[in-house]
Formats: structure tokens, sequence, C-alpha cells
């Protein structure tokens, strides 16, 4: 699943982007759980509590502005950040801030959907990358990593040992495993 934020000040854009988020998402098959904010502070309080994988920014805000806000973010964490603003002359700007995707609020319907297909792909690439192939018995097992507890050597096995499921058994050395980790 794809954690997501918005943090507009404005809540008619907060409501347009969820649910043309929501619908795209939806059509291409793929889950996300989206979180909407009208303040900057209170985006980066739940940020700094479980990081989000995508966040749609506007630029001018009260308080503290975008920019200031994908600095913390860049700080803290490798969130995919989107800023959606009125203020084009800013794209240049923004670049410092290493952003996924620029969209121009008066080119909302033109801009959305290909920024949308291109987090899919994006999102769908960095959790392939969690993922390992490990040589079993019964053939390839695709192991996201954050599954594995751990792995013990026995003879010239090793155990898998996994969160959730059975242990992986696999041939091999556990040095040329420590090499491909």
């Amino acid at each position: 699943m794809i954690r997501a934020a918005i943090c507009d000040d404005e809540p008619t854009i907060l409501d347009y982007l969820h649910e043309h988020i929501s619908l795209e998402f939806k059509h291409q098959d793929a889950d996300i759980h989206i979180d909407k904010y009208t303040s900057g502070k209170d985006f980066l309080n739940a940020h700094k509590g479980e990081p989000f994988d995508v966040v749609f920014l506007d630029i001018d805000m009260p308080e503290i502005s975008g920019f200031e806000i994908a600095g913390h973010i860049n700080d803290i964490s490798d969130a995919l950040i989107v800023f959606v603003t009125l203020h084009d002359e800013l794209v240049y700007s923004s670049l410092k801030f290493r952003p996924f995707r620029f969209i121009r609020k008066a080119y909302l319907d033109n801009e959305l959907p290909e920024t949308l297909e291109s987090i899919i792909t994006e999102t769908a690439k960095r959790n392939l990358d969690s993922k390992f192939v490990f040589q079993t018995k019964s053939g390839e097992a695709f192991v996201d990593l954050n599954n594995v507890i751990y792995i013990e050597i026995y003879g010239h096995w090793l155990r898998v040992c996994l969160k959730d499921g059975e242990p992986l058994e696999c041939y091999g050395s556990l040095t040329s495993f420590e090499r491909e980790l």
C-alpha cells in the first residue's frame, strides 16, 4: 500500500486532488491511503511519526512554505515530492529539493494523470528493490527483505526465517548472501 499525503491550505484543492488521486489509483488497481493537511506543521508532525511514500505539496502556504517542508522531508525520508502550485516561476527554485514532479494548478487536469502513472511505476520499482530471490529446493522464492527475521546456516544449507510463513531452505553460503545483499 502506498501512503500519500496532500498538504495545501486550499480545501478545494485538497478535495480535488484527493478525489482524482483516489480514482486514478483505483483505475490502475493500485492500493493507496491518502491523508490531507491544511497545515504544514501538522503534516510534518505526522510525517516524522511515520513517513509518507508520496507527498503532494503546495509551495505557497502560511506559517511554513512548501520549500521549507520539502527540506524537512528530504532530511528524514526518501518520499516522492510533487509540488502543486500556481507559481510556475518557482519550478527552477524547486529543483534543489529534488521533486519527483511539478504540477501547475492551472493545468491539474492535464498534468495529474501522467504524474500518477509515474508514481505508480516508481513505487513499484522501489518495492521490487526490497525483494530478494532465494533459490530453494522447489524453485525461486521472491521475498521482501523486510519480512526476513534472520538467516542461519546448517551444513551447506541456509534457513531463511520469515515474519510470516514457513522458513525457506536454500543451498549456498552465508558469505555469498552477504555479498549479494
